[in-house]
């Protein structure tokens, strides 16, 4: 999963428990995702990219919209 810098640092240091994903990209609850600043492209060893183990715990479908202060807090903003 591909996070921008500061999204992935906010997950390092425990404030991000949260993330909203836009498209029909299915992920498994349960199921451990790697998380990573690194450019999709980019060649490994190429840049100081950070990558940390994440697992889904929960999954629901709601609109981008429905967020509120709480669930902004949660995303790590």
């Amino acid at each position: 999963m591909k996070y921008l810098p500061d999204l992935l640092t906010a997950i390092i240091e425990r404030r991000k428990f949260v993330t909203r994903r836009a498209g029909s990209q299915k992920y498994v609850v349960g199921r451990i995702y790697i998380a990573t600043d690194r450019p999709r492209f980019a060649k490994k060893g190429s840049g100081k990219w950070r990558s940390v183990r994440i697992r889904i715990t929960k999954h629901t479908v709601e609109g981008l919209g429905d967020i509120d202060a709480n669930d902004a807090a949660r995303e790590g903003l």
